[in-house]
């Protein structure tokens, strides 16, 4: 990705590598900032589904029956 500079028109560039390059090339620190708490909150969002989709239905019986 870096060796192509993101591919044509920078298309392969990654959210986390924009953030860097906004923040810190760029010297833009309060958009870096928002697209950080964006990706953030979209993590913990998409972390709270994993986990409700993958818990396991052995645990759920368990914590029913107590």
């Amino acid at each position: 990705m870096r060796l192509t500079g993101g591919g044509p028109a920078e298309v392969t560039k990654v959210l986390p590598v924009y953030l860097f390059d906004v923040s810190f090339v760029y010297f833009k620190l309060g958009r870096g900032s928002a697209i950080a708490l964006t990706l953030l909150i979209v993590t913990i969002i998409f972390g709270k589904l994993l986990v409700r989709v993958f818990e396991s239905p052995a645990s759920k019986r368990i914590d029913q029956g107590n």
